[in-house]
Protein backbone atom coordinates (compact mmCIF):
# COMPACT_ATOMS: atom_id res chain seq x y z
CA UNK A 1 0.00 0.00 0.00
CA UNK A 2 1.40 3.23 -0.64
CA UNK A 3 1.45 5.17 2.48
CA UNK A 4 1.80 8.55 1.33
CA UNK A 5 -1.45 8.04 -0.68
CA UNK A 6 -3.10 6.79 1.99
CA UNK A 7 -2.12 9.67 4.41
CA UNK A 8 -3.86 11.85 1.30
CA UNK A 9 -7.08 9.98 1.36
CA UNK A 10 -7.58 10.51 5.23
CA UNK A 11 -6.81 13.94 4.99
CA UNK A 12 -9.55 14.88 2.64
CA UNK A 13 -11.61 12.23 4.47
CA UNK A 14 -11.23 14.47 7.22
CA UNK A 15 -12.23 17.11 4.87
CA UNK A 16 -15.06 16.12 3.53
CA UNK A 17 -16.84 14.17 6.55
CA UNK A 18 -16.54 17.85 7.78
CA UNK A 19 -16.46 15.70 11.53
CA UNK A 20 -14.12 17.00 14.50
CA UNK A 21 -11.36 14.63 14.85
CA UNK A 22 -12.82 12.99 17.64
CA UNK A 23 -16.33 12.39 15.72
CA UNK A 24 -14.05 10.97 12.92
CA UNK A 25 -12.02 8.72 15.06
CA UNK A 26 -15.25 7.31 17.07
CA UNK A 27 -17.06 6.67 13.77
CA UNK A 28 -14.34 4.33 12.49
CA UNK A 29 -13.79 2.97 16.16
CA UNK A 30 -10.35 4.08 16.88
CA UNK A 31 -8.85 6.46 19.44
CA UNK A 32 -7.58 9.83 18.47
CA UNK A 33 -4.41 9.16 19.17
CA UNK A 34 -4.18 6.42 16.72
CA UNK A 35 -5.47 8.61 13.65
CA UNK A 36 -2.97 11.09 14.03
CA UNK A 37 -0.53 7.85 14.09
CA UNK A 38 -2.31 7.51 10.82
CA UNK A 39 -2.04 10.96 9.34
CA UNK A 40 1.33 10.82 9.92
CA UNK A 41 2.17 7.60 7.51
CA UNK A 42 1.08 4.70 10.38
CA UNK A 43 -0.06 1.29 8.52
CA UNK A 44 -3.68 1.25 8.90
CA UNK A 45 -5.37 -2.28 9.99
CA UNK A 46 -7.58 -3.63 7.75
CA UNK A 47 -10.76 -3.00 9.59
CA UNK A 48 -9.66 0.26 10.06
CA UNK A 49 -9.52 0.79 5.96
CA UNK A 50 -12.70 -0.82 5.86
CA UNK A 51 -14.33 1.64 8.17
CA UNK A 52 -13.10 4.43 6.67
CA UNK A 53 -14.32 3.25 3.25
CA UNK A 54 -17.86 2.70 4.60
CA UNK A 55 -17.83 5.91 6.61
CA UNK A 56 -16.87 7.63 3.42
CA UNK A 57 -18.84 5.70 0.87
CA UNK A 58 -15.38 4.69 -1.20
CA UNK A 59 -14.23 1.83 -2.94
CA UNK A 60 -11.58 0.22 -0.72
CA UNK A 61 -8.86 -0.01 -3.64
CA UNK A 62 -9.61 4.23 -3.59
CA UNK A 63 -8.85 4.23 -0.28
CA UNK A 64 -5.71 2.45 -0.43
CA UNK A 65 -4.35 3.61 -4.14
CA UNK A 66 -4.77 0.64 -6.14
CA UNK A 67 -5.65 1.56 -9.46
CA UNK A 68 -5.62 -1.68 -10.88
CA UNK A 69 -9.48 -2.03 -12.60
CA UNK A 70 -10.79 -5.39 -13.72
CA UNK A 71 -14.15 -6.05 -15.55
CA UNK A 72 -16.36 -8.71 -14.08
CA UNK A 73 -14.94 -11.27 -15.66
CA UNK A 74 -11.32 -10.76 -14.20
CA UNK A 75 -9.41 -8.84 -16.85
CA UNK A 76 -7.75 -6.14 -16.91
CA UNK A 77 -8.65 -2.97 -18.38
CA UNK A 78 -6.54 -0.83 -20.55
CA UNK A 79 -7.59 2.87 -19.32
CA UNK A 80 -5.06 5.75 -19.92
CA UNK A 81 -4.88 8.52 -17.43
CA UNK A 82 -7.26 10.59 -17.78
CA UNK A 83 -9.99 7.68 -17.81
CA UNK A 84 -8.31 6.71 -14.71
CA UNK A 85 -8.64 10.00 -12.84
CA UNK A 86 -11.89 10.34 -13.93
CA UNK A 87 -12.76 7.23 -12.50
CA UNK A 88 -11.05 7.93 -9.14
CA UNK A 89 -13.26 11.25 -9.26
CA UNK A 90 -16.11 10.00 -9.64
CA UNK A 91 -15.44 7.75 -6.64
CA UNK A 92 -14.97 10.50 -4.28
CA UNK A 93 -18.91 11.88 -4.92
CA UNK A 94 -21.72 10.98 -2.94
CA UNK A 95 -24.21 8.91 -4.31
CA UNK A 96 -26.37 11.73 -5.66
CA UNK A 97 -23.76 13.33 -6.86
CA UNK A 98 -22.91 9.83 -9.10
CA UNK A 99 -26.58 9.32 -10.16
CA UNK A 100 -26.62 13.25 -11.97
CA UNK A 101 -23.20 12.28 -13.67
CA UNK A 102 -24.10 8.97 -14.91
CA UNK A 103 -27.75 10.84 -15.98
CA UNK A 104 -25.43 13.12 -17.55
CA UNK A 105 -23.51 10.66 -19.36
CA UNK A 106 -25.99 9.01 -20.59
CA UNK A 107 -27.41 11.90 -22.40
CA UNK A 108 -24.86 12.10 -24.21
CA UNK A 109 -24.56 9.20 -25.32
CA UNK A 110 -28.05 9.36 -26.69
CA UNK A 111 -27.08 12.30 -28.46
CA UNK A 112 -24.84 10.06 -30.32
Amino acid sequence: MNHTHFKEKINEALEKSELSLSDFSEKICISRQALYKLMDGSSPKVETIEKIADLMEWDINYLIGRENIKESDGQQLDLNKDELEIINGFRKLQSTQRIRVLGYIEGLLVEK
